[in-house]
């Protein structure tokens, strides 16, 4: 019951964006501005990677704003330039290898709707995630949660999760 009241919230603002036929990535939907992500001198499909490294690992952030970059460009500097390198070697897996995988034959024409890290993708064409931040995918049918079977019958939801989740110790 709590997953399919958490799924119906966060579907609700996904089909009142889908209205116009232009689904938006990020929190500012009605922004189309591109920030740039420079890691270690390094600009090019940076921002693939900033989502997997870890803060610990940050050494200085900076922020700049000119008219090269209008749109801003944020200049990250890591303590140990050997984690960039490794990150950027890594296999990255895309969302349609995902799917492929883990979907059934007979289920291959329905409908996505993809969850990474309980965040809703809405744009979901360049999204990659390194092999070595991959954990593990659940795919659920919309048809087995009370909301959906009714709305949305024909929908599957790939919750892609790239970290385990935390173990608490009482």
């Amino acid at each position: 019951m709590k997953t399919a009241l958490i799924l119906m919230l966060l579907i609700a603002p996904i089909i009142a964006f889908a209205q116009d036929g232009i689904l938006r990535p990020g929190l500012h939907a009605l922004e189309s501005k591109k920030v740039t992500f420079v890691v270690d001198s390094i600009a090019k499909d940076m921002d693939i990677y900033v989502d997997f490294i870890d803060p610990k690992d940050i050494e200085n952030v900076r922020r700049k704003k000119d008219l090269k970059y209008p749109d801003g460009v944020i200049f990250i500097t890591l303590k140990n330039h050997k984690k960039l390198t490794d990150l950027i070697n890594d296999r990255l897996i895309s969302l349609k290898e995902i799917a492929d995988v883990n979907i059934a034959m007979a289920d291959k024409k329905k409908p996505l709707l993809y969850i990474m890290d309980d965040k809703i993708l809405t744009d979901t064409n360049r999204v990659r995630i390194p092999s070595k931040h991959f954990y593990k995918v659940d795919v659920i049918k919309a048809s087995d949660l009370p909301y959906f079977k009714v709305a949305m019958p024909e929908l599957l939801i790939l919750k892609i999760i790239t970290k385990p989740e935390p173990i608490y110790l009482r």
